[in-house]
């Protein structure tokens, strides 16, 4: 990531890397084949019992592996959140990049870029829903609402008005419940048609996959461009 990146979005250490991995292209594809099935599982675990509450052998008991066969390519849990979490931080640290151009950039495309960064996280931002300690590990709550405040006055444009703001936030508000409402409800969907495929199953499915269709991306970005609306305030009239 950029250098420049601002402290509240901090890249991730990467895990070191396997020194057999660079042997041959079969024993590569090995290599990354079993560090894909450590993540899967790990991801199914953290979202069935939270972060805290899965060890290391539960990830290699779920494998069938030796906790000596996880620990070749992940030294410890924590570096198996950092490269779950790494695509996520690094989307991050791009739109907060995007909210500190000059001109800032039209309310359409930060909405439209928000969109994309929640839509795209796969089964990361389910397990970051259900469990906020696994993001505050690596990027902490704060930096979360700093990140949040950025891309607010982006939307609100210069010199906002209270109502400005809050529609801003509307807007925001409008992306997650759309996107992660959405992931939800396929989630539980993918869990109760699961068979013989096992545990891990719905979990490793939703996390290699975007979290809703381009089709409803549009939809949710639609919903949250009329949350935004204009300037023009918006008259409620009392009834009777």
């Amino acid at each position: 990531m950029s250098t420049t990146m601002p402290a509240q979005v901090r890249p991730l250490a990467k895990p070191a890397q396997s020194p057999q991995s660079a042997r041959s292209p079969q024993s590569s594809r090995s290599s990354g084949d079993t560090r894909s099935r450590i993540l899967a599982a790990a991801a199914a675990l953290f979202s069935e019992q939270g972060y805290a509450g899965t060890s290391v052998r539960d990830i290699s008991e779920r494998l069938g592996v030796t906790k000596a066969a996880l620990y070749y390519h992940f030294p410890s849990k924590e570096t198996i959140l950092d490269a779950l979490l790494e695509p996520f931080v690094q989307d991050l640290g791009r739109l907060a990049e995007l909210t500190r151009q000059t001109p800032s950039p039209s309310p359409d495309l930060v909405i439209e870029r928000i969109a994309e960064v929640m839509a795209s996280a796969g089964g990361m931002l389910l397990l970051l829903a259900d469990d906020p300690s696994i993001i505050h590990r690596r990027i902490g709550e704060q930096d979360m609402l700093s990140l949040q405040r950025m891309l607010v006055r982006v939307l609100a444009g210069p010199d906002p008005s209270e109502a400005r703001l809050l529609r801003a936030r509307c807007a925001i508000g409008a992306l997650k419940a759309g996107i992660m409402g959405r992931a939800l409800e396929r989630a539980t969907a993918v869990a109760c048609s699961v068979t013989a495929t096992g545990p891990a199953a719905p979990a490793a499915s939703i996390a290699s996959s975007c979290l809703v269709t381009s089709e409803e991306r549009r939809e949710i970005v639609a919903a949250a461009l009329a949350a935004l609306g204009s300037e023009a305030p918006v008259v409620v009239r009392p009834r009777g």
